[in-house]
């Protein structure tokens, strides 16, 4: 195999992924205790209107983020992401892959190309879907 020169960058939500990787799991994460969900319904009043807009989506996601990540040290926050994509390989998160993007990426990848996939969604869980679909190794993640 010939190698190339040339790079080729992907977004994860909407490009390779159906859906929005960070909310699924978020929305996961906030019903797996009635503290989690109880508090995330009381933020939602604020939060929920700017995530419905590209640019204020970061700031209404950041307090859910905290909130499902609160007491959580890496290994859980690993184990935790671990289990969101177990689901996700079995089609149970609502997220789901699209074939004609992997598709496409493959062949820059047959083609010798660097491949960048970059994401708002955290580098980890990126990592983690990618990983799952035998392409962590073979790409690099630019997340947040």
């Amino acid at each position: 195999m010939q190698v190339d020169s040339t790079s080729a960058v992907f977004d994860l939500d909407g490009t390779l992924l159906a859906g929005d990787s960070t909310g699924h799991w978020l929305k996961e994460s906030l019903l797996t205790s009635w503290l989690r969900l109880l508090t995330g319904l009381a933020l939602l009043p604020a939060a929920g209107p700017l995530l419905l807009h590209p640019r204020s989506r970061p700031a209404g996601a950041t307090p859910l983020f905290w909130l499902a990540t609160f007491g959580l040290d890496e290994a859980a926050l690993r184990a935790s992401f671990a289990s969101f994509v177990a689901r996700a390989q079995r089609g149970t998160s609502g997220l789901r892959w699209r074939e004609r993007g992997l598709e496409t990426l493959e062949r820059h990848l047959a083609q010798g190309h660097r491949v960048v996939v970059v994401t708002g969604a955290p580098a980890l869980l990126a990592q983690s879907l990618l990983d799952a679909r035998g392409l962590g190794e073979r790409v690099t993640v630019l997340g947040t």
